[in-house]
C-alpha cells in the first residue's frame, strides 16, 4: 500500500511537469532581438532581454519595468486580492506568475525610442542570490528621443550603432529573472525542499505507543 501511494505521487509530479512544459511553450512573448520586437516562447527569452509586459495572465518572468506603467494581480504570490500599480520611475518589478491588468507606456503618446547596446560588468539585482553576480553580458538601454549618449560612464560603453524603432502601446520590462530564478521558482523550490517539522509532543507519542505495543 505504502508503495502504491509512492508511485501514484511520482507519477503524478511527472505529469504535472509536463502540464506546466505544455503550458509555457503555448506562452508567447514579443521580444527586442536584432532590431526589432519578435513573438518568441517564454521558454526563449533570457535575462537582459527586453519584453512587451501584454496584458494577461501567468507573466512567465521577472522583469524591471523600463517605460510605461503597468497595474498587476499579484494574489498568486501575496494573497492581497487588491491590484499593484507599478511604473518605470520606481524601477518597478512585475514577478512571474502575477496578471497584468493593464500596461501602457504612457509617454504622451510618443512611441518611438531609441535602443543601444551597451556591455557593462554589474550586479543583477539582489533579490535573486543564486544568480552569477560578475558576469560580462549585454545589456540593452532604453533612450527617449533626443538623449544624449555619452561615453563618458566607466561602467558602460555604448556602441555606435543606435536603433530608433516606433514601440506598441504597451509597458516594455527588462529581464531579470526566467524559470527558478524568479520569485515563484524561488517558493516553488523552498516548497519542494521543505525540511520536515519535527513536533516534540507526536514523537513522545509515538514512543509512548511502541512501549505499549512492546510490552
Amino acid at each position: 500500500m505504502i508503495f502504491y501511494s509512492y508511485i501514484e505521487e511520482i507519477w503524478s509530479e511527472i505529469l504535472h511537469k509536463k502540464e506546466l512544459e505544455k503550458s509555457q511553450q503555448k506562452k508567447k512573448v514579443k521580444v527586442f532581438r536584432n532590431g526589432k520586437f519578435v513573438i518568441k516562447n517564454a521558454t526563449e527569452i533570457y535575462p537582459g532581454d527586453f519584453i512587451y509586459i501584454e496584458i494577461g495572465d501567468n507573466f512567465p518572468c521577472d522583469a524591471i519595468i523600463k517605460k510605461g506603467d503597468v497595474i498587476a494581480d499579484e494574489s498568486f504570490l501575496t494573497g492581497e486580492s487588491v491590484p499593484v500599480c507599478k511604473s518605470h520611475q520606481q524601477n518597478s518589478i512585475v514577478y512571474s506568475g502575477t496578471s497584468i491588468l493593464k500596461s501602457s507606456i504612457l509617454e504622451h503618446n510618443d512611441n518611438c525610442y531609441k535602443i543601444a547596446n551597451i556591455k557593462a560588468e554589474e550586479q543583477f539585482n539582489n533579490f535573486y542570490s543564486n544568480s552569477n553576480t560578475n558576469n560580462k553580458y549585454n545589456k540593452k538601454k532604453i533612450i527617449p528621443e533626443g538623449y544624449a549618449i555619452s561615453d563618458d560612464n566607466q561602467n558602460s560603453v555604448f556602441t555606435k550603432q543606435v536603433t530608433t524603432i516606433k514601440t506598441e502601446n504597451y509597458a516594455i520590462g527588462l529581464v531579470i529573472g526566467t524559470g527558478f530564478n524568479t520569485a515563484r521558482g524561488k517558493i516553488l523550490r523552498d516548497i519542494l525542499n521543505s525540511q520536515p517539522v519535527y513536533v516534540g509532543f507526536l514523537h513522545e507519542a509515538y514512543m509512548y505507543i511502541y512501549y505499549t505495543i512492546f510490552i
